[in-house]
């Protein structure tokens, strides 16, 4: 008769247990840190995107050609300068959101005759005086949407965490900024994805000089003095006249070589103390009245963000 074997079988002992139990919290934690790595750096590419793509919206898109003119379409151009910063009620803070990229109504009543709103005298239209198109022609950027427990009329801009960004405007400047992975301010001490980013969008990128010179024939025949130098730009959509009177061409109110200058801190006469917005401009050699008539002669310009010299300007 034969003998039955009994066999047992050994478990894990405490310790053997421990060792897998950290080794895998271990595995799970360099896990966690990578997935929060990429995720971070997806949100923190995400935020330079939209960054780019709110600057884009303001200046325009470079290098579209049409009849050999440049053309610009971005807020600034359109509008001849910054959008307004507002909050969410709508009212002027300069520590709020650039709404005009995406509505006109900015505390969304359903109209546009608030004080900060766009009303509908500046929408994108031919302006019959300068002969050219300006105004508002938004949306510019894609309507944010709303977060959790806000209303419409509150919608923010946002970085890739989902924070609102911060956007303040000084001396012409507009300076886009997000607060990182932490939504913290820096102080100082700051690493990582926590640090800040901003960028900023310069008034030389979307204001210019202008200048150039009257050609005048020995005689004027059927002009009265003085003759004036014109300029046509959008003044937060409205078509603007800048001020004639020192641009006039006649005795001690212009330079001796009849040039003419629109150029931010300018002095002397004959010179108009500020930058143009970029874009189509219209500029007229007129007499008496700046309106154009008859006696005028008008040139088409394309307005760069660089130096921009007209050369002579003949009248016939």
């Amino acid at each position: 008769m034969q003998k039955s074997k009994i066999y047992l079988k050994q478990g894990f002992t405490l310790i053997e247990v421990l060792v897998v139990l950290v080794i895998l919290g271990f595995i799970v934690a360099m896990a966690a840190q990578v997935f929060m790595k990429d995720d971070d750096q997806k949100r923190f590419d995400e935020t330079r995107l939209r960054m780019a793509e709110i600057k884009k919206t303001i200046l325009g898109s470079s290098g579209s050609y049409t009849n050999g003119q440049r053309q610009f379409a971005g807020y600034a151009a359109d509008m001849g300068g910054l959008p307004n910063l507002v909050d969410e009620n709508g009212v002027a803070d300069p520590n709020g959101q650039p709404k005009g990229l995406w509505t006109r109504d900015f505390n969304a009543d359903g109209d546009t005759i608030d004080f900060v709103d766009i009303p509908d005298s500046v929408i994108w239209g031919y302006r019959a005086i300068s002969r050219t198109w300006m105004g508002w022609r938004g949306p510019y950027i894609e309507v944010p949407p709303l977060r959790t427990g806000e209303v419409p009329g509150q919608e923010k801009l946002n970085d890739g965490w989902g924070n609102p960004f911060r956007f303040t405007i000084g001396g012409g400047d507009i300076t886009i900024e997000s607060y990182g992975a932490d939504n913290i301010n820096d102080v100082g001490g700051e690493t990582g994805y926590d640090v800040d980013i901003e960028i900023t969008i310069r008034e030389a990128e979307y204001m210019a000089p202008l200048a150039g010179r009257v050609k005048l024939p020995s005689v004027l025949p059927g002009y009265t003095s003085p003759v004036t130098v014109s300029l046509y730009v959008p003044l937060n959509g409205v078509e603007t006249l800048l001020n004639p009177t020192p641009d006039a061409i006649s005795g001690d109110q212009f330079d001796a070589d009849q040039y003419f200058r629109f150029e931010t801190g300018a002095v002397g006469t004959g010179l108009y103390n500020g930058n143009i917005p970029v874009g189509l401009r219209s500029i007229f050699i007129s007499d008496s009245t700046p309106v154009p008539n008859t006696k005028t002669a008008q040139r088409i310009i394309t307005i760069e963000p660089t130096g921009n010299w007209l050369g002579d300007i003949e009248i016939q």
